[in-house]
Protein backbone atom coordinates (compact mmCIF):
# COMPACT_ATOMS: atom_id res chain seq x y z
CA UNK A 1 0.00 0.00 0.00
CA UNK A 2 1.46 3.71 -1.15
CA UNK A 3 1.17 6.61 1.25
CA UNK A 4 -1.72 8.05 0.13
CA UNK A 5 -4.49 7.78 -2.45
CA UNK A 6 -6.39 10.03 -4.58
CA UNK A 7 -9.99 10.68 -3.88
CA UNK A 8 -11.66 8.29 -6.50
CA UNK A 9 -9.81 5.67 -6.14
CA UNK A 10 -10.29 5.99 -2.03
CA UNK A 11 -13.71 6.81 -2.58
CA UNK A 12 -14.49 3.47 -4.57
CA UNK A 13 -13.51 1.49 -1.90
CA UNK A 14 -14.82 3.37 1.18
CA UNK A 15 -17.63 5.25 2.00
CA UNK A 16 -15.50 7.83 2.73
CA UNK A 17 -16.78 10.46 5.34
CA UNK A 18 -13.77 12.54 6.61
CA UNK A 19 -10.29 13.48 5.39
CA UNK A 20 -7.57 13.59 6.74
CA UNK A 21 -3.59 15.10 5.71
CA UNK A 22 -0.57 13.03 7.14
CA UNK A 23 3.65 14.24 6.78
CA UNK A 24 5.81 12.01 6.30
CA UNK A 25 4.09 8.92 5.69
CA UNK A 26 6.13 6.69 3.00
CA UNK A 27 6.95 5.06 6.05
CA UNK A 28 7.18 3.83 9.63
CA UNK A 29 4.82 5.69 11.69
CA UNK A 30 3.18 8.11 8.73
CA UNK A 31 2.43 4.89 6.72
CA UNK A 32 1.26 2.96 9.77
CA UNK A 33 -1.18 5.90 10.31
CA UNK A 34 -2.41 6.11 6.56
CA UNK A 35 -3.16 2.87 6.33
CA UNK A 36 -4.97 2.81 9.84
CA UNK A 37 -7.77 6.02 9.12
CA UNK A 38 -8.23 4.26 5.26
CA UNK A 39 -9.40 1.60 6.92
CA UNK A 40 -11.38 3.67 8.78
CA UNK A 41 -12.96 4.86 5.76
CA UNK A 42 -10.99 8.39 5.61
CA UNK A 43 -9.92 9.83 2.57
CA UNK A 44 -6.35 10.30 3.60
CA UNK A 45 -3.34 11.86 1.63
CA UNK A 46 0.63 11.57 2.40
CA UNK A 47 2.79 14.41 2.20
CA UNK A 48 6.29 13.90 1.92
CA UNK A 49 9.73 13.26 0.03
CA UNK A 50 8.81 9.88 -2.24
CA UNK A 51 5.76 7.75 -2.39
CA UNK A 52 2.36 8.62 -3.46
CA UNK A 53 0.52 11.55 -2.15
CA UNK A 54 1.99 15.26 -2.47
CA UNK A 55 5.79 14.85 -3.01
CA UNK A 56 7.73 17.67 -0.87
CA UNK A 57 10.68 18.83 1.27
CA UNK A 58 8.93 19.47 4.16
CA UNK A 59 12.34 21.28 5.24
CA UNK A 60 12.29 24.02 3.15
CA UNK A 61 10.34 26.66 5.25
CA UNK A 62 9.47 29.10 2.63
CA UNK A 63 8.26 26.50 0.48
CA UNK A 64 5.15 25.15 3.03
CA UNK A 65 2.10 27.71 2.28
CA UNK A 66 2.20 26.15 -1.39
CA UNK A 67 2.92 22.46 -0.49
CA UNK A 68 -0.18 22.97 1.86
CA UNK A 69 -2.21 24.33 -1.29
CA UNK A 70 -0.93 21.65 -3.28
CA UNK A 71 -2.32 19.32 -0.57
CA UNK A 72 -5.82 20.90 -0.37
CA UNK A 73 -5.88 20.38 -4.40
CA UNK A 74 -5.32 17.03 -4.06
CA UNK A 75 -7.70 16.40 -1.29
CA UNK A 76 -10.46 18.69 -3.17
CA UNK A 77 -11.60 20.39 0.52
CA UNK A 78 -9.96 21.15 3.74
CA UNK A 79 -9.56 18.46 5.68
CA UNK A 80 -10.82 17.36 9.27
CA UNK A 81 -7.68 16.06 10.41
CA UNK A 82 -4.18 16.89 9.80
CA UNK A 83 -1.50 14.61 11.55
CA UNK A 84 1.65 16.21 11.72
CA UNK A 85 4.68 13.12 12.10
CA UNK A 86 7.52 14.06 9.42
CA UNK A 87 10.61 14.22 11.41
CA UNK A 88 14.37 13.59 11.88
CA UNK A 89 16.64 12.12 14.33
CA UNK A 90 20.14 13.43 15.34
CA UNK A 91 22.04 10.79 17.49
CA UNK A 92 25.70 11.30 19.21
CA UNK A 93 27.23 13.72 21.77
CA UNK A 94 25.58 17.06 21.93
CA UNK A 95 29.37 18.71 21.52
CA UNK A 96 29.45 16.40 18.15
CA UNK A 97 26.48 17.58 16.99
CA UNK A 98 27.08 19.65 13.52
CA UNK A 99 25.51 22.97 12.63
CA UNK A 100 24.01 21.53 9.58
CA UNK A 101 22.22 18.75 12.06
CA UNK A 102 20.89 21.14 14.35
CA UNK A 103 19.54 23.51 12.20
CA UNK A 104 18.43 20.35 9.83
CA UNK A 105 16.39 18.64 13.35
CA UNK A 106 14.78 22.18 14.58
CA UNK A 107 13.53 23.01 11.13
CA UNK A 108 11.85 19.59 10.46
CA UNK A 109 10.74 18.42 13.67
CA UNK A 110 10.23 21.94 15.30
CA UNK A 111 9.40 24.78 12.51
CA UNK A 112 7.80 23.01 9.85
CA UNK A 113 5.10 21.20 11.86
CA UNK A 114 4.34 24.54 13.66
CA UNK A 115 3.96 26.66 10.35
CA UNK A 116 1.83 24.20 8.46
CA UNK A 117 -0.07 23.50 11.54
CA UNK A 118 -0.32 27.30 11.32
CA UNK A 119 -1.63 27.17 7.41
CA UNK A 120 -3.86 23.80 8.56
CA UNK A 121 -5.66 26.69 11.09
CA UNK A 122 -5.91 29.56 8.68
CA UNK A 123 -7.54 27.36 6.45
CA UNK A 124 -10.31 26.42 9.13
CA UNK A 125 -11.16 29.75 10.28
CA UNK A 126 -11.33 31.08 6.76
CA UNK A 127 -13.45 28.47 5.97
CA UNK A 128 -15.55 28.28 9.17
CA UNK A 129 -14.59 24.73 9.44
CA UNK A 130 -13.62 22.77 12.27
CA UNK A 131 -10.58 20.49 12.65
CA UNK A 132 -8.09 18.36 14.64
CA UNK A 133 -4.37 18.75 15.07
CA UNK A 134 -2.27 15.52 15.80
CA UNK A 135 1.41 15.93 16.48
CA UNK A 136 3.83 13.37 16.83
CA UNK A 137 6.08 14.34 19.36
CA UNK A 138 8.19 11.81 21.64
CA UNK A 139 9.05 10.00 24.72
CA UNK A 140 12.51 11.93 24.62
CA UNK A 141 10.72 15.09 25.63
CA UNK A 142 8.59 13.79 28.35
CA UNK A 143 9.12 14.96 31.64
CA UNK A 144 12.22 12.92 33.88
CA UNK A 145 13.56 12.17 30.78
CA UNK A 146 17.28 11.28 31.21
CA UNK A 147 18.58 9.44 28.25
CA UNK A 148 21.62 11.46 26.49
CA UNK A 149 22.46 11.44 23.08
CA UNK A 150 19.48 12.89 21.25
CA UNK A 151 19.64 16.59 23.04
CA UNK A 152 18.75 18.61 19.38
CA UNK A 153 15.92 16.13 18.92
CA UNK A 154 14.94 16.44 22.23
CA UNK A 155 14.62 20.47 22.44
CA UNK A 156 12.47 20.11 19.36
CA UNK A 157 9.92 17.81 20.26
CA UNK A 158 9.80 19.85 24.01
CA UNK A 159 8.65 22.74 21.94
CA UNK A 160 6.51 20.67 20.17
CA UNK A 161 4.80 19.21 23.69
CA UNK A 162 4.70 22.86 24.76
CA UNK A 163 2.73 24.52 22.43
CA UNK A 164 -0.46 21.69 22.56
CA UNK A 165 -1.79 23.35 25.53
CA UNK A 166 -1.94 26.60 24.46
CA UNK A 167 -3.29 26.21 20.98
CA UNK A 168 -5.99 24.10 22.21
CA UNK A 169 -6.92 26.79 24.07
CA UNK A 170 -6.42 29.68 21.52
CA UNK A 171 -8.47 27.69 18.27
CA UNK A 172 -11.20 26.00 20.62
CA UNK A 173 -14.31 25.27 20.86
CA UNK A 174 -13.87 24.40 16.95
CA UNK A 175 -10.44 22.85 16.53
CA UNK A 176 -9.18 20.41 18.41
CA UNK A 177 -5.04 19.82 19.15
CA UNK A 178 -3.60 17.03 20.92
CA UNK A 179 -0.14 15.09 20.57
CA UNK A 180 1.11 11.54 20.49
CA UNK A 181 4.06 11.06 22.06
CA UNK A 182 6.00 7.78 20.89
CA UNK A 183 8.74 5.69 22.79
CA UNK A 184 10.79 3.36 20.79
CA UNK A 185 9.32 2.69 18.01
CA UNK A 186 10.27 -0.26 16.18
CA UNK A 187 11.17 1.16 12.40
CA UNK A 188 13.96 1.03 9.82
CA UNK A 189 15.05 4.45 10.90
CA UNK A 190 15.33 3.63 14.36
CA UNK A 191 17.25 0.57 14.48
CA UNK A 192 19.54 2.67 11.93
CA UNK A 193 20.36 5.02 14.94
CA UNK A 194 20.73 2.27 17.43
CA UNK A 195 22.99 0.81 15.24
CA UNK A 196 25.08 4.34 15.28
CA UNK A 197 24.39 4.30 18.44
CA UNK A 198 26.14 0.99 19.38
CA UNK A 199 29.33 1.94 17.43
CA UNK A 200 29.23 5.57 19.35
CA UNK A 201 29.20 3.89 22.72
CA UNK A 202 30.89 0.32 21.89
CA UNK A 203 27.87 -1.62 23.19
CA UNK A 204 26.78 -4.12 21.15
CA UNK A 205 23.66 -3.59 18.63
CA UNK A 206 22.10 -6.90 20.53
CA UNK A 207 22.08 -5.66 24.16
CA UNK A 208 20.80 -2.05 23.14
CA UNK A 209 17.73 -3.76 21.35
CA UNK A 210 17.89 -5.84 24.59
CA UNK A 211 18.03 -2.92 27.08
CA UNK A 212 15.17 -1.15 25.65
CA UNK A 213 12.43 -4.16 26.21
CA UNK A 214 13.95 -4.58 29.70
CA UNK A 215 13.31 -1.20 30.90
CA UNK A 216 9.30 -1.11 29.39
CA UNK A 217 6.70 -2.46 31.56
CA UNK A 218 5.57 -3.58 28.63
CA UNK A 219 8.67 -5.86 27.63
CA UNK A 220 8.44 -5.17 23.99
CA UNK A 221 9.19 -2.18 21.70
CA UNK A 222 6.05 0.05 20.44
CA UNK A 223 4.99 -0.42 17.11
CA UNK A 224 3.92 1.89 14.20
CA UNK A 225 0.18 0.74 14.33
CA UNK A 226 0.26 1.60 18.75
CA UNK A 227 0.83 4.96 17.82
CA UNK A 228 -1.92 4.60 14.82
CA UNK A 229 -4.30 3.73 17.01
CA UNK A 230 -3.49 6.22 19.43
CA UNK A 231 -4.07 8.80 16.84
CA UNK A 232 -7.44 7.30 15.89
CA UNK A 233 -8.09 7.03 19.46
CA UNK A 234 -7.58 11.01 19.80
CA UNK A 235 -9.66 11.43 16.69
CA UNK A 236 -12.75 9.45 18.04
CA UNK A 237 -12.61 11.14 21.63
CA UNK A 238 -14.02 14.37 21.25
CA UNK A 239 -13.93 15.44 24.65
CA UNK A 240 -9.81 15.26 24.28
CA UNK A 241 -7.85 18.49 23.33
CA UNK A 242 -4.68 19.59 24.62
CA UNK A 243 -3.55 16.04 25.28
CA UNK A 244 -0.36 14.56 25.28
CA UNK A 245 -0.26 10.51 24.53
CA UNK A 246 2.40 8.80 26.24
CA UNK A 247 2.53 6.12 23.89
CA UNK A 248 5.96 3.63 25.32
CA UNK A 249 5.21 0.48 25.74
CA UNK A 250 5.22 1.72 29.58
CA UNK A 251 8.81 2.51 29.30
CA UNK A 252 8.33 6.64 30.70
CA UNK A 253 5.83 6.52 33.39
CA UNK A 254 4.56 10.08 34.49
Amino acid sequence: MGSGYGPKKALRKYRVQKCAIVTGSSRGIGKAIIRALLDAGYLAIGVQRTGNGVKADLGRLDALPEIWSRSLVRLGRPPDLVVLNAGIGVEGPFIDTSFEECISCINLDLLSPLLLAKEALKTWTESGAGGHLVFIGSQAALPGNKKPGHIVYTAAKGGIHSIIGPLAHEYGPSVRVNAVAPGNVLTLNELRLLRKTSGLRGASFRALTTDITRQAALKRWVRPSDIADAVLYLERSNALSGAVLNVSCGESVH
